[in-house]
């Protein structure tokens, strides 16, 4: 993020192994143990519980996820919860906001389902802006999946204008935007007090394709492999090059 934070906006908070964020919070003193505003938070670990934290927290929330099974996945046995997907009725949505026995609602929304809420809100006379605070987790998705989702980025705009918000990721990619420096946005980054580094296995070769279907080899009698991309394109091109391979995918 050098390109719109200098080294006096990052602050460094320390993590012991086996702990989690909302310990990490709780002992820093931060405001209702929560990730606090107008932060880029750089969590370097994932699986910290940065979304279980925001989910606890004493404030109503909106949390932007990249993606539907996120969602469901978080929301599905919670019923203070509401997940945004498809399915999920406009009815539903305003007899969540405006439930009044729900001390602090907690809405859970996809970058593009997002625009939904705020026209149900602002039809039911709801400040978002004000009374909620705005995490868009995996804040990076929105720079690597803009080519094939058009409507990603449309709640940055808003992101803005929320009082109280923050963008989350393990991996934070340059992003430019004038309002980060407007607002006096920091760059908050996890330092972890253990070594968390993992041992890999690194290939180099002139032919990428012919690898990769070589080393599938020594896995043909696996019953499951997982290989992770962080572009569709290079998934697609995988699945081309090695049919064979992925033929139960």
């Amino acid at each position: 993020m050098s390109n719109i934070l200098n080294s006096k906006d990052v602050k460094h908070i320390l993590i012991n192994q086996n702990e989690y964020l909302i310990d990490v919070f709780k002992r820093e003193g931060f405001e209702l143990d929560a990730i606090p505003t107008n932060c880029i938070f750089n969590k370097v670990l994932p699986g910290l519980g940065a979304t279980y934290s925001e989910i606890k927290a004493k404030r109503n929330s909106i949390i932007i996820e990249p993606n539907v099974p996120v969602i469901k996945g978080k929301t599905d046995k919670n019923d203070k919860l509401l997940g945004i997907y498809e399915g999920v009725t406009d009815n539903k949505i305003k007899k969540y906001l405006l439930d009044k026995d729900l001390k602090y609602k907690k809405i859970l929304c996809t970058p593009e389902s997002y625009l939904k809420v705020r026209k149900i809100a602002k039809n039911n006379n709801i400040n978002l802006f004000e009374n909620y605070f705005c995490l868009f987790d995996e804040c990076e998705k929105v720079i690597q999946d803009i080519d094939y989702r058009e409507q990603i980025s449309s709640p940055i705009e808003d992101f803005f204008s929320f009082k109280r918000k923050a963008f989350v990721s393990a991996t934070p990619l340059q992003a430019r935007h004038p309002k980060f420096k407007e607002q006096n946005f920091y760059l908050l980054q996890i330092q972890p007090s253990f070594d968390y580094r993992k041992n890999i296995t690194l290939i180099t070769t002139n032919n990428f394709h012919d690898s990769i279907s070589n080393y599938f080899e020594k896995f043909e009698d696996s019953p499951c492999l997982c290989v992770f991309f962080n572009t569709t394109n290079g998934i697609y091109k995988l699945t081309h090059y090695c049919p064979k391979k992925f033929s139960q995918t």
